[in-house]
């Protein structure tokens, strides 16, 4: 074995020379500048890439390291498909070397490998592995072990038992949403005209009018071109080798999988009028997209990697049938025919002309950087977040924002706050010495920001402005930031420096179940139609530093493809720009696992008494569970009070709530509002639950004591 490999060496390296020529050719000018450049757009993922290599690029300069791997990769793919090709073709054309080249030209150029690449995809490029596993299956099968193939299988099974469990457990990674959004749906499908359509950047079809309508600006998902020589050539397969026919069918189903969910053409969603209503046609996508193997595609425009896959097995068996009918011509000819028809491929399968580079290189100044920390802003781009990777492999500094997988794995009130305040002492708080605004994603904003804030910047080009936080910051305040906004949810960030009560102004519609959560803990729901447009919530806030409240729907709106469709906005969200102290010394805990954590009680013109109370549930409760607020006068008589079931809740969530009693005159003296539980049962028996321990003197066995008022004198 190891002899024969040594006897066929030479012509592995030629063949792996060949591709790796067409590699430099088909993303010329990459070779060109591969030390200053990387291959890709700036606004891809190619700088994130360049940080996945960075501690690989060690002998050459990183993106020399990121651009030799693209080519290798590219040719390996070819050498690979050549491996797969020749073994199948061999069965119906002794001469399959030739042929081969074929099918890996088509399997390493097709237009989905290019978008991928011009993505900067460097992981989606590797597709080597996939013809050697699938020509590895084929000589198991074909040497008739079945004891590898039997264990191959109980792996496969095995992992596919795995999946499936994953995929079941709540809130598992695998069991993604399904898509709302016909744009988002379209965007990450391939059109119904891909097959057909060269890109709107090839320097002849290009000039095509519908090739920008089929593609839009969607080259990395949307591309899957089968080309007129690969078609002809799968053409002739298909009618003259009965080998080829299942290869067919796996183009035809891979091409299918990856028109996703709803059929587009020219880029829309295909819709008619049926009754009234806008109805979509959907495809076996919809069905499957998240079953444990294929939700792990992720975009369903992917499936055309395995188009690929099959269109160059089909343009193999065509070239291998077309070159047992020429067997008297010299294999030189053969070889200039075969060189020739590469060429035509390449050049129909061309993606981008020239190949888009993005530039690498890192201003010495940011090399220089000092410091604990850097604070890339804005902080939720894209190509921010790209970009400060590729960044870091040069300064070296741990990172603000921490990204990870396309967005950053920080709180995002943090970087919230950080971003619309550059408050230096929140800057300090998080350990942020160096602050980089990237003027291309920023509109002026940020910097002007900076600038008034930081003071002159200690460094600027046309890319990046560097501000370094200096001296002593005075103590962190009581600061707030807008978050999301849209019809689903309303997000809001504030900073507190200590715990205590805040107050969060609400305006409900009144047409869907909404929730209010704090740093993702539900405090209080909102049914439809409860009269509540404007609501002002005190918000307990349990401890200092970065929090999140969100006004959100408590069941998602049912998927629509239409924005006519959506659901009714959920409201909006305000903060206002002050902290209170609690009444609360310590929680009371109370029967059922009931605590009252934290309370504020105010007594406004002497008339009304408002409390806010933030409620802790160790333990569900039903409906028959009641809370109370009463209000005695100093001779123990009550006078006001205010009982209310809140409806079941969850054990380890939370209910905050304002209570308001109000009478029109309360004679001098002195009050006390009490506060507690019982269990009202449906056969009107009455349980109270007993103060366990934390409850203030004065206290009785199941009401805790939190105010003590004065009428005819100032309110304690």
């Amino acid at each position: 074995m190891l002899t024969d490999f040594r006897a066929r060496l030479p012509l592995h390296l030629a063949v792996y020379g060949l591709y790796l020529l067409i590699a430099l050719m088909v993303t010329f000018p990459l070779v060109t500048h591969l030390s200053t450049h990387f291959a890709g757009f700036a606004d891809g993922d190619v700088y994130q890439a360049a940080h996945q290599l960075w501690r690989l690029g060690l002998a050459v300069p990183l993106p020399a390291a990121l651009n030799l791997y693209v080519l290798l990769t590219l040719a390996l793919n070819g050498w690979a498909m050549w491996m797969l090709a020749r073994s199948l073709i061999h069965a119906v054309a002794p001469a399959a070397h030739l042929p081969a080249l074929v099918a890996g030209a088509v399997y390493m150029l097709y237009p989905t490998m290019q978008g991928h690449l011009g993505a900067g995809h460097i992981g989606l490029i590797a597709q080597w592995g996939v013809p050697l596993y699938t020509l590895g299956l084929f000589r198991l099968y074909d040497s008739q072990h079945s004891r590898p193939l039997v264990r191959i299988a109980a792996a496969a099974g095995l992992g596919l038992v795995v999946l499936l469990v994953m995929g079941a457990l709540p809130g598992a990674p695998l069991n993604t949403p399904a898509e709302s959004d016909a744009g988002e749906i379209v965007r990450s499908s391939a059109d119904l005209l891909a097959a057909v359509t060269p890109s709107y950047l090839h320097p002849v079809f290009g000039q095509f009018a519908y090739t920008r309508q089929v593609l839009g600006d969607n080259l990395t998902e949307g591309a899957g071109y089968f080309g007129i020589a690969a078609a002809l050539l799968s053409l002739i397969a298909v009618i003259r080798v009965r080998a080829a026919r299942g290869w067919l069918v796996v183009a035809a189903v891979a091409y299918l999988l990856s028109l996703g969910g709803l059929l587009n053409v020219f880029g829309q969603p295909v819709r008619f009028a049926f009754e009234g209503y806008q109805v979509y046609i959907t495809l076996p996508f919809a069905l499957a997209a998240d079953l444990p193997l294929i939700d792990l595609v992720r975009t369903p425009g992917r499936f055309n990697l395995l188009t690929a896959l099959a269109a160059a097995v089909l343009a193999g068996y065509g070239a291998a049938w077309l070159s047992i009918r020429l067997p008297r011509l010299p294999s030189a000819v053969k070889g200039a025919l075969t060189l020739a028809l590469i060429a035509g491929i390449a050049f129909e399968y061309q993606t981008f002309t020239p190949f888009p580079l993005a530039p690498a290189a890192i201003p010495p100044q940011v090399r220089d950087l000092a410091g604990r920390a850097i604070l890339d802003l804005p902080y939720d781009h894209p190509v921010t977040i790209s970009y400060s990777l590729y960044l870091q492999t040069a300064h070296e500094r741990p990172l603000i924002a921490g990204q990870g997988a396309g967005s950053s794995t920080q709180d995002p009130a943090k970087l919230a706050l950080l971003q619309a305040t550059l408050d230096p002492a929140l800057l300090d708080a998080v350990g942020a010495d160096v602050i980089i605004v990237h003027r291309a994603q920023d509109d002026g904003t940020l910097e002007a920001r900076a600038r008034a804030v930081l003071g002159d910047p200690t460094y600027a080009d046309a890319q990046l402005t560097i501000f370094e936080r200096d001296g002593a910051p005075p103590a962190p305040a009581f600061q707030t930031a807008q978050g999301r906004v849209n019809p689903d949810e309303h997000t809001a960030y504030l900073y507190a420096p200590a715990s205590g009560w805040t107050a969060a102004r609400l305006t409900l519609p009144g047409e869907r179940d909404t929730s209010l959560s704090l740093n993702g803990r539900v405090i209080r729901t909102f049914a439809p139609d409860a009269g509540d447009d404007a609501v002002t919530l005190p918000v307990w806030l349990p401890a200092p530093g970065f929090h999140t409240l969100r006004l959100h729907s408590v069941d998602a709106c049912p998927q629509a493809f239409d924005s006519a469709l959506r659901c009714p906005p959920v409201g909006t969200l305000a903060l206002e720009t002050g902290l209170r102290e609690s009444s609360a010394p310590a929680p009371i805990r109370f029967e059922n696992g009931i605590a009252l954590s934290a309370w504020i009680v105010d007594f406004p013109l002497q008339r009304a008494v408002q409390a806010a109370l933030r409620w802790d549930f160790g333990r569900p409760i039903t409906r028959n569970d009641v809370r109370f607020v009463h209000v005695t006068d100093s001779a123990g008589v009550l006078i006001l009070q205010a009982d209310r079931p809140i409806g079941a809740a969850a054990g380890g969530t939370s209910w905050q709530e304002t209570v308001s009693l109000y009478r029109a005159r309360l004679p001098a003296g002195e009050y006390r509002v009490y506060a507690g539980w019982y269990r009202l049962a449906d056969d009107s028996t009455l349980t109270n639950y007993a103060l366990m321990d934390g409850a203030p003197d004065g206290s009785t066995g199941n009401a805790a004591l939190i105010a003590v008022l004065t009428v005819g004198g100032a309110a304690p």
